[in-house]
């Protein structure tokens, strides 16, 4: 089974920019993508690497036995002589949050270049730096047979709220007279 990663966040920011070119600079609008961008990208790093949700707000799933052992290092034997056991210092939470040795969360970010998930035109997209770790999403997703980083009803709902905040200070700045729309 090949499950192919995407995600709405792309679809939502076009929208966005759309609806603000015919209010804003080009400058404004690059300014506001990218604080959208960079919001929600830190609210898919929590919610994924830290609370362990799904896109639907749903845990991802439950760690089994065996991988607790190495991510809390409770090895129930002495290592072999002359070979030293990784201690990634981690609890004994079962829940999933995709991260081990916080690789792969540490390299989810917006950028220009990233094996992302969601791009939008003009070159913002929330995603991985490393195509190693965007694989490993991809892997994650199929191995949970769901969705873990969609956005949210509720992280679409932030990024439209921070949209027409930013916009609103725009109209308003140009309306007292600053009319750059910066």
């Amino acid at each position: 089974m090949n499950l192919d990663i995407k995600n709405n966040s792309a679809e939502v920011l076009n929208k966005i920019a759309n609806s603000a070119s015919k209010k804003l600079s080009k400058e404004s609008i690059d300014q506001m993508l990218r604080e959208i961008a960079t919001t929600l990208a830190a609210e898919v790093r929590e919610r994924v690497h830290e609370q362990g949700l799904d896109s639907t707000g749903q845990a991802i799933g439950t760690y089994s036995q065996g991988y607790m052992v190495k991510r809390t290092g409770s090895y129930k034997t002495k290592p072999k002589k002359d070979s030293k056991r990784v201690l990634y210092n981690r609890t004994n939470d079962t829940k999933v949050i995709l991260s081990l040795t916080r690789q792969m969360e540490n390299d989810f970010s917006t950028g220009a270049k990233n094996k992302n998930v969601s791009k939008i035109s003009g070159g913002y997209g929330i995603g991985w730096k490393n195509e190693i770790n965007f694989k490993k999403a991809q892997w994650n997703e199929t191995r949970y047979k769901k969705k873990i980083f969609n956005l949210t009803a509720q992280e679409k709902d932030l990024a439209l709220k921070l949209a027409n905040e930013i916009i609103k200070d725009k109209v308003d700045a140009i309306s007292k007279g600053d009319s750059s729309g910066n």
